[in-house]
């Protein structure tokens, strides 16, 4: 963002804190965390002159009855984000997060549990066995794309992908993964010479 859209900016996070009543300390409170320097704790981040001089409690009040959800916050970003750029590639994402990640070839992931459900106890969290460097234990994939090209030494390529939906992996009581469902990609190139 640049320096000119920051005033705008920020005018509109203040309006929309307004409508919650608490436009002011929560403000303060934004200022002070983006000017701060060295900070070790909420005592010193309310001593900074962006809060204004008020009382640390106050800070304490601006953290709990902070009102904004997710999806306000990414609307308001959208408005100052800058344009997509046209890229010579094309990025595979889930929609949600955008976030993806190349995994090693060795890796044992989950299928979906189904409606299956275990004898005894809770509902199964997992499915059957997804091992990557095992390709009889892949279940048909959700979806499949082949596309073609030609690379600028006139090479052809043929482009695969696989999609798994809703896989998982094995988590932990601190780290429940079971909850966190992804979606499973696989691309591959085989070069062929010629055109």
């Amino acid at each position: 963002m640049g320096a000119s859209a920051l005033p705008e900016f920020r005018n509109r996070v203040y309006h929309l804190l307004h409508l919650y009543n608490w436009a002011d300390g929560i403000t303060d409170l934004i200022d002070a965390l983006s000017s701060a320097e060295r900070v070790q704790s909420v005592v010193e981040l309310s001593l900074q002159a962006a809060f204004r001089g008020r009382h640390y409690s106050g800070l304490y009040k601006a953290i709990r009855y902070f009102p904004l959800r997710d999806t306000h916050l990414m609307a308001l970003f959208a408005d100052f984000l800058p344009p997509p750029r046209r890229r010579p590639f094309r990025l595979l994402a889930e929609r949600e997060t955008n976030v993806v990640v190349r995994v090693r070839g060795n890796r044992v992931f989950f299928c979906p549990p189904g409606n299956a459900r275990a004898a005894r106890g809770h509902p199964r969290w997992y499915g059957e066995r997804f091992a990557l460097d095992d390709p009889a234990t892949w279940p048909q994939p959700d979806a499949e794309e082949t596309r073609e090209k030609t690379d600028h030494r006139g090479h052809r390529l043929v482009v695969h992908l696989q999609a798994w939906r809703g896989m998982q992996m094995r988590g932990s009581r601190q780290w429940p993964m079971h909850r966190c469902p992804f979606t499973l990609f696989r691309v591959w190139a085989p070069l062929r010479r010629g055109k």
